[in-house]
This record gives structure tokens, sequence and C-alpha cells, in this order.
């Protein structure tokens, strides 16, 4: 195809495959960098293109496919330089993340082909036989990839709001102190603490440590 047919598709399809980018990866910067990556592998196989599927799904596949081997080579180094920052080799001159870069915490926990699985079924609304097209992969690898990365997502985003946390915390210790107390021998002689310290002889372990394990 010639270099005119090029500037058309990218007219046409830049903002879609901007979207996508954006919806898969947290910092602009990377955004940008997989913009540009996407668009340079249209450019050299567009000639290529035979029509056997819609240029609409290849422009997927292709952005998909792009943006599953940039994150994936993301992690490689990410893992590389955790390694020499333990090590002491290098520091964590990592900046602090935005407010928008946050949102995508939940995703972090994905591998690069559940993320792309979710982000296309979940967010961009295709249907899973269009997300099988777009990915070339069977469609039980669709769904078992929509299922653990929805059950990892959501493990990932789960958070215990810190006043029902110490709520909680603090009803444990209420009941188990009550517990004690009308457990103790009625005879005026002990205390709760004497008691406590007795029952960590007999049982060998603190009564209430699994309190502060909650």
């Amino acid at each position: 195809m010639a270099e005119l047919e090029f500037e058309e598709v990218y007219n046409n399809f830049k903002e879609k495959v901007w979207k996508l980018t954006s919806r898969y990866l947290a910092s602009s910067h990377d955004r940008e960098d997989l913009f540009q990556e996407v668009f340079l592998k249209v450019h050299r196989a567009l000639p290529k293109f035979r029509g056997d599927s819609s240029l609409d799904t290849w422009i997927y596949r292709v952005t998909s496919n792009t943006a599953i081997n940039y994150l994936k080579k993301q992690d490689r180094y990410k893992l590389l330089k955790n390694t020499l920052e333990r090590m002491r080799v290098v520091k964590d001159d990592r900046p602090a993340k935005s407010e928008g870069e946050s949102r995508f915490k939940p995703l972090e926990k994905l591998n690069p082909r559940q993320r792309m699985v979710i982000i296309l079924h979940d967010v961009e609304d295709k249907k899973l036989e269009e997300v099988a097209k777009t990915l070339k992969i069977p469609m039980g690898t669709v769904k078992s990839n929509l299922h653990r990365g929805r059950d990892t997502k959501g493990r990932a985003g789960e958070k215990v709001p810190a006043r029902r946390f110490a709520f909680a915390g603090a009803l444990a210790v209420i009941l188990v102190a009550a517990g004690i107390y009308f457990s103790l021998p009625q005879d005026g002689n002990n205390s709760i603490m004497d008691y406590v310290l007795e029952q960590e002889k007999i049982n060998g372990s603190p009564l209430i440590s699994y309190v502060f394990d909650y």
C-alpha cells in the first residue's frame, strides 16, 4: 500500500489506538512509546495486509500484540531493576505514582495477556469471539484469562476500610476480655492478667495474639 493510504489508516485509527494504549499502560511516556511502536509496525506491515480479516480487527491485533510484548519487556526490566536494588547496585529512583496512575494498581497483578483480555472484553466491550479473533487465541484461553484476570484484579482491589478494621479489632479484644472475665474463679484473688499468664503457661502460646493477626 502507498504512503498516502498509510496516512489514511493513521488518521482513521489513531484515536482508537491511543484509547487502547491509554487503558493498557499507566505512564504517559509509555503510552507515547507504545503508540509510536504500533504505527511503526502498521506502516511496515501494511503492504502485506491481504484483507483476510477486517482492517479494524487487524489494527486491534497489531496494537494488542505490540502492547502485550511491550509490557513483557517492562516486566523483565522491573524484575532486573528490583534485583539490583535489593543488592544495592542501583538506587530506587522511581517517582511516586500520580493519582491517575494509581487507578491502574489492580491491573498490575495481571500478566500482560490477562490485562489485555480484561481491557478488550470489559472496557472495550468486545465479545469473547472478537477477543479471540483479535488476539488469535482459542476461545478457552480467552475465557480462562478473563476468569483468572477478574479474580486477581478483584483481590488486588479489595481493601478493608480503616474504621471497619479498627472497630473489628476493638470488638474482638472486648469479647476476648469478657470471655476471660466470666471464666475467672469467683474467689476475688485472681486478676485478669494473672489468669491470662496462667493460661499462656498451660497452652504454651499467647492467649489473645490472634486478635492482632486479624
